[in-house]
């Protein structure tokens, strides 16, 4: 039976690990981190203590107001701004979209709240996920094992186990997150919930020479921006010699976290033989961490054909670096490649592969 305890104590760590609630943060900051308006990008803003504090066009923002009561949480690209408050766009009495501007002076507002999609956590959690699924299908059939083994008077078999079951660990887990989930719901204790942004008319301030928080660029770019990359992996061939293998990517990132788009890959063969090109389809996650979203970790895959070629599939996954807005560099290590060529074609099976990337966003 120890491999079956082994199994689920995996499954216990990777199940808590995963199902806590880490993919969304909330966090308090002064409301003249948001005063003004144009920006071009993403940017890390200053939050009470130490703390920095993603501010982009996906956030969403709600603020304290001077009587104790909260907005609303709407998107920080819904907001305009200018040296006598913020405004929300609301609809016009015949359904006009963005036809009025709702708005809260300066002085009326204590303090902002931001809430963020954490992508880097996303990804670590997405992938936990996968590994428990495979070590749940393991644990299974290594219980299936064990009781085929008691059934035939195995001298291994223990009366009972004390070890929690895959059912018992899920049902802690979702209690947990279920009362963490509500507690961020609440929000500070003892400030009651406000369904409207605005003051009282003769405490609104002039939306004269207001403008968007966020430049139309930056509001594209949170939902949707055009991708190019260059990259090389490197990849043993028949006799074990490294084989550069140079490719280029084009594709989308949607919200800053999905990523597809179509790479044409060049595969050398070594032995003079002549190279093999694929074109192949790509399909994978890049979680960002931090506020300044200096470091990522990707996660893809590739799979195509092409010349001489009639299957490609590569795993990616490594780390990226930003380095200039929105241009960065990875590093892709021991990557899991295969390839299955026509008959006569050179190699085919599982390699693995290690290369970098060049990649720019726009």
């Amino acid at each position: 039976m120890r491999t079956t305890s082994l199994l689920r104590g995996l499954f216990i760590l990777l199940f808590l690990f995963s199902s806590a609630p880490a993919c969304v943060s909330t966090k308090t900051v002064p409301e003249n981190e948001l005063r003004w308006p144009g920006r071009r990008r993403d940017m890390a803003v200053r939050g009470f203590g130490r703390d920095s504090v993603r501010l982009g066009p996906s956030s969403s923002v709600r603020f304290l107001r001077a009587d104790g009561l909260y907005t609303p949480w709407v998107s920080a690209s819904s907001l305009w701004t200018n040296h006598q408050g913020v405004f929300l766009r609301r609809r016009g009495p015949d359904g006009t979209p963005g036809a009025t501007l709702e708005g809260l002076a300066w002085g009326n507002i204590r303090q902002a709240e931001l809430k963020n999609f954490e992508g880097g956590q996303s990804v670590l959690a997405t992938v936990g996920s996968v590994a428990i699924v495979t070590l749940f299908v393991a644990a299974v059939a290594a219980d299936v094992k064990d009781a085929s083994d008691c059934a035939k008077g195995s001298s291994g078999c223990h009366g009972g186990s004390h070890t929690a079951t895959a059912a018992q660990v899920a049902s802690v887990g979702a209690h947990a997150a279920s009362a963490v989930d509500a507690a961020n719901d609440r929000g500070t204790p003892g400030a009651p919930s406000d369904r409207y942004f605005s003051l009282p008319d003769a405490e609104r301030p002039s939306a004269e020479g207001a403008r968007p928080l966020f430049t139309d660029a930056a509001r594209r770019k949170a939902v949707i921006k055009g991708l190019v990359a260059l990259e090389t992996t490197v990849t043993p061939d028949a006799k074990g010699e490294p084989r550069p293998q140079p490719g280029a990517f084009a594709g989308a990132r949607f919200g800053n976290f999905v990523d597809a788009g179509v790479g044409v890959r060049t595969l050398s063969r070594g032995d003079q033989a002549p190279a093999q090109r694929v074109v192949a389809g790509r399909v994978g996650l890049h979680g960002e961490f931090g506020a300044r979203r200096h470091f990522a970790l990707p996660v893809s895959v590739d799979v195509g054909a092409g010349e001489g070629v009639t299957t490609y599939v590569r795993v990616n996954w490594g780390a990226r670096v930003r380095i200039f807005d929105e241009l960065t560099i990875g590093l892709h290590p021991a990557s899991p490649t295969f390839v299955e060529r026509e008959t006569g074609g050179g190699r085919s099976g599982w390699t693995v592969s290690s290369g970098a990337e060049l990649s720019w966003g726009f």
